[in-house]
């Protein structure tokens, strides 16, 4: 415990007080923005859903799932503002997500010094600051990718069937979030296994590998078919398909809307802070070969 604290003394107190910066900034002036449409459709959904238990799974008419939701129903009984309690949900998630960051770039790096450079960028990003501070669901989704890709890093580098399933519980909030692709994420972690020399030994760990994935998908799914359990669950499916286009609009009409979201993507990159991000990801390519 001792060798502990004097190696990550330091480090802690740093992340404590870029935590708490992160969480001051966020919270100050937090009703300064005007309500969004999407908040004050989730919050008043969490209303009802608080004032009428039938209606726990009302989201589902929609097609969203209900997670934020429930999860801003308890922010009720302490706060009388009810945007402020929608919000304070996503506050709360963004400083979880500034953890998580930390220990997932440890995990990667094994640098101290990256891992609280990355937790700070993380909290003065005008990306991550604007969305912790909206009552939407990205905060609440991105918290549960970072911890979902930590706990299966670790799981793969480890072969530690308690993090796959520790993965799964933060796949499976995720999904109860938002329709997402993290699962097809998991893999991009085998690579970071240790994995033996002897050809024969490299199979049966790559077995292994494909057992802890099946134990994080199959624990996330469970999660997601909780929402069997209220009416309307294919409205899920349903609405995912207002977001796809099928494969024949690749030569019937690959310009729309490609080229317009290109365009303004780099305009929001540009605004939104993650352009100095891309510049430190080619900064960090240079010493790629040193991780």
């Amino acid at each position: 415990m001792k060798k502990f604290l004097a190696e990550w003394k330091f480090p802690l107190i740093l992340l404590l007080l870029i935590l708490l910066f992160a969480v001051g900034i966020r919270l100050y002036n937090l009703n300064l923005i005007p309500v969004f449409v999407d908040e004050a459709i989730y919050i008043r959904w969490a209303q009802v859903m608080k004032a009428e238990p039938t209606l726990r799974f009302l989201p589902l008419s929609d097609g969203k799932q209900p997670l934020f939701m429930w999860l801003v129903i308890p922010f009720f009984f302490f706060f009388s503002n009810p945007l402020l309690a929608g919000r304070l949900v996503s506050v709360t998630a963004g400083a979880a997500t500034l953890v998580g960051i930390f220990l997932l770039t440890y995990a990667l790096f094994k640098s101290k010094k990256v891992a609280i450079l990355a937790a700070l960028i993380y909290a003065i990003s005008p990306f991550s600051f604007f969305f912790d501070r909206m009552a939407l669901v990205d905060s609440l989704l991105s918290s549960f990718g970072v911890w979902t890709l930590f706990f299966a890093l670790v799981a793969a580098r480890y072969l530690r069937l308690d993090f796959a399933m520790l993965s799964g519980f933060a796949l499976g909030g995720g999904l109860l979030t938002k329709s997402i692709f993290y699962a097809l994420l998991l893999p991009l972690t085998w690579p970071f296994a240790k994995f033996p020399k002897e050809t024969g030994k490299k199979v049966i760990h790559l077995i292994k590998l494909a057992a802890l994935f099946l134990v994080t998908v199959a624990i996330g799914w469970g999660f997601y078919n909780i929402l069997r359990l209220g009416p309307n669950f294919q409205m899920i499916a349903l609405r995912n398909q207002d977001y796809i286009f099928p494969i024949s609009h690749l030569w019937t009409n690959p310009k729309d809307p490609l080229i317009p979201f290109l365009t303004r993507s780099f305009e929001w990159i540009w605004s939104m802070g993650p352009s100095l991000t891309l510049v430190l990801a080619l900064i960090g390519l240079l010493n790629v070969r040193r991780y």
